[in-house]
């Protein structure tokens, strides 16, 4: 009875270790898809930030140098 119970407890702990790791990896795999649309939002707004400088700097007529 006390072998059947030890194999046990070590199959519980054999489960959860590998539930961890699956967690983990479900997790770095969300953290990784928020972070490249942030990066991408990111890139969008510098994108649209561009264009209105270049609008501005037709509009008055200014020149600068970049």
């Amino acid at each position: 009875m006390r072998k059947q119970n030890n194999r046990y407890k070590r199959g519980i702990a054999m489960e959860m270790a590998i539930g961890t790791m699956l967690l983990m990896v479900a997790l770095s795999i969300i953290l990784y898809t928020v972070a490249m649309l942030q990066i991408k939002n990111t890139q969008n707004d510098l994108q649209d930030f561009k264009t209105k400088i270049e609008e501005y700097k037709t509009d008055y007529n200014i020149f600068i140098d970049e």
